[in-house]
């Protein structure tokens, strides 16, 4: 594994346990496992015994198992944390974070009364119209690991296929678990009927939340415009939020998500058609670039290679430059949330370059279970109490049920984020602190509303990441991605001024892949260019496909080799009639053939005969010890001549560059 360039021992953990005499931790043990699932699991199992051996008697407990991805949560004391710090079996030991729900209504302590409820923000996103066309998420699954889902609210138990149920939330600290018997589940356990009920709502109406998400995704029947977007897909409610009665708070612990996004990836098959995990939750920090070395990741990859996206909010804290974690995953689908009734960003979500995809999340109208207090301020079409509330939790669980959608028409997940990119003339695309990010249209995604283009336009960027000189070549290397395409990018290449090459960047990039997942991994070029020798000025460009403009990589001066050629004969021989004449010949300044003139001199030095030769015979003698020019550069040639000896002689031409001919040395030939 590559090694951490972050401290191995995060110092929150320490603090944690010199105020509390232990902390919760995620370790990331020393492995890569690899195989099929009970391959992997077995892997970390074995690292895991293995590292509990060393750790002292008492010094850890609550420890995760039958995990495959080799991320660790575990309760340790200050022994079990020095030992986990010299311990070669681990990598890195992170303070387990607390998450919060991403609703805005969260922020007070009880249901807020918000403006009139945007009862249209079906239509707006296109839901209406896959409706009509009979489109509403049929044997697709949306998972919603939140704070508890009240299934059995009408709008929920008339609706979803299917539900199953589970609850990882731990007891810790001030905080109550949730769960039957206050006990998390184990992630190879099957699911618990009524496990996922929400935390007391008279009590603390935030446990409200995963209710009112989950209806968002997959509530009612598609017959009204409040209705969940994906009103036929199951349902899995996971609640993984304690709660603090006395505080009026919940808090999911990051070792209980590991745990709800392990056992979703264990019991997958038992959710039939599981296309999209639901997580309207944050931690509240500022990530203004990808968080690839967060916990979580490992999770998420593993639900992706599945096909199972996890669609995550965005967070509340009204930034311009960034998301919360895990939003900041560059491998899950990260949600804003905008107003429909505008078509502008809202002031509390949150903006940056991870974002993916703006919902509507202003004013949403879903369901909330019997008993929660607050303003229940907007009528569903089904009995049962309803409320309006704001936030990014409202808008992503808009695009899980999107996903669910489209999972359920057909489309394979590999095109799912592409699908819903996609803009018409008549969608919306959001400026949004500066970023120009496209809003979720259903109808567009699924072809029912034509569709010109991707996404939202902008001009291609990429990296010009080095140039080699060899003879007469320049090769320009690099990559690049154009916003509004998902087509390859076109690229022209200048030379002191003047257009010389076109290329495409096309060619395998993983590492580009990797950080932008989206547009895949073909997105290198590498494009040679005929130069003669010397300082060359050499400047590339992107070209723009879409909206946007073309955009210069840059320029550089490129020393390319240059000088007179060179060369060798190898064979003169004389034969009855004339000579034969083999050998091979290179000009420094291009990697084209060679030009050569044979000569044939008498003894008092007149000229016999002469004839002009192209050295441009294979040679792969030559490819090896001169890979830079190539292996064509051998020669041969034929002169007429009477009997007599002559003194054969080649001159190597000069045709590009700097230089001058040369003479290769001559050799004596006898003709009978």
């Amino acid at each position: 594994m590559v090694p951490s360039l972050e401290p191995k021992v995060d110092s929150k953990a320490v603090e944690a346990i010199d105020t509390k005499g232990s902390a919760s931790v995620v370790v990331v043990l020393d492995v890569d496992p690899s195989g099929s699932d009970a391959e992997k699991a077995a892997q970390v199992r074995t690292a895991l015994d293995a590292l509990l051996e060393t750790l002292p008697p008492g010094s850890y407990s609550h420890e995760s198992r039958e995990l495959t991805v080799a991320t660790i949560p575990m309760t340790v004391d200050r022994f079990g944390l020095d030992a986990l710090e010299k311990s070669k079996d681990v990598t890195v030991v992170k303070q387990s974070r607390e998450f919060s729900p991403t609703a805005v209504s969260d922020l007070a302590p009880s249901l807020q009364s918000f403006s009139p409820t945007s009862t249209n923000a079906t239509t707006a996103q296109g839901a209406n119209l896959a409706w009509a066309n009979a489109k509403k998420g049929g044997g697709a699954t949306v998972a919603i690991v939140d704070s508890g889902v009240a299934v059995g609210h009408t709008f929920l138990s008339t609706a979803p296929a299917s539900i199953w149920e589970g609850c990882f939330a731990t007891a810790f600290s001030l905080y109550t678990s949730p769960c039957p018997n206050g006990t998390s589940m184990g992630v190879s356990q099957p699911p618990i009927p009524g496990s996922a009920a929400p935390c007391p709502v008279a009590q603390i109406p935030r446990c409200a939340h995963g209710t009112h998400v989950a209806g968002i995704a997959v509530g009612g029947s598609g017959a009204t415009a409040v209705s969940g977007i994906a009103p036929e897909a199951s349902l899995v409610a996971v609640n993984v939020f304690s709660y603090n009665g006395a505080l009026q708070r919940l808090s999911a612990e990051e070792g209980d998500i590991i745990n709800a996004l392990q056992w979703l990836y264990n019991k997958r098959a038992t959710f039939s058609g599981l296309s999209s995990v639901n997580l309207s939750l944050g931690d509240g920090t500022l990530n203004t670039g990808y968080c690839d070395s967060d916990p979580l990741k490992g999770f998420i990859d593993q639900l992706a290679q599945v096909g199972i996206a996890t669609v995550i909010a965005a967070g509340n804290e009204g930034r311009s430059n960034g998301v919360s974690s895990p939003g900041c995953i560059s491998t899950a689908i990260t949600v804003g949330a905008v107003d429909d009734t505008t078509g502008q960003s809202t002031s509390f979500s949150n903006d940056g370059p991870q974002v993916d995809i703006m919902a509507a999340g202003q004013s949403i109208c879903s369901s909330v279970p019997s008993g929660t207090t607050g303003s229940l301020n907007c009528t569903g079409p089904t009995s049962g109490p309803f409320a309006s509330l704001s936030g990014t939790s409202m808008a992503a669980p808009a695009v899980a049920g999107a996903i669910a959608v489209l999972a359920g028409d057909g489309v394979p997940s590999s095109q799912w984020l592409i699908r819903l990119q996609k803009v018409a003339q008549a969608s919306v695309c959001v400026q949004a602190s500066g970023y120009v990010i496209p809003t979720l249209r259903l109808d567009v995604a699924l072809g029912i509303t034509p569709s010109t283009t991707y996404g939202c336009g902008g001009s291609p960027f990429g990296v010009w990441d080095n140039s080699t000189a060899g003879a007469g070549t320049i090769t320009v290397r690099g990559w690049a991605i154009d916003l509004g395409q998902l087509e390859t990018v076109p690229l022209h290449v200048y030379v002191d001024g003047a257009f010389a090459q076109s290329g495409l960047a096309a060619e395998l990039r993983s590492d580009v892949g990797a950080v932008y997942p989206f547009y895949g991994s073909n997105r290198g070029f590498s494009i040679p260019v005929t130069v003669n020798g010397g300082t060359r000025n050499v400047c590339v460009a992107m070209i723009n496909q879409g909206p946007g403009s073309n955009v210069w990589l840059g320029c550089r001066s490129v020393v390319v080799p240059g000088g007179s050629p060179f060369g060798a004969v190898d064979v003169v021989m004389g034969r009855v009639g004339g000579v034969d004449v083999a050998g091979w010949a290179i000009d420094p300044d291009t990697a084209l053939p060679a030009q050569a003139h044979v000569y044939a001199f008498r003894g008092d030095g007149s000229v016999a005969g002469a004839t002009a030769v192209t050295a441009g015979n294979f040679r792969s003698d030559l490819g090896v010890v001169f890979p830079g020019y190539g292996p064509n550069h051998g020669m041969s040639g034929s002169l007429s001549l009477p009997g007599g000896t002559y003194s054969v002689c080649v001159a190597a031409i000069n045709v590009a560059g700097s230089g001058s001919n040369q003479w290769l040395p001559c050799r004596s030939a006898v003709v009978p």
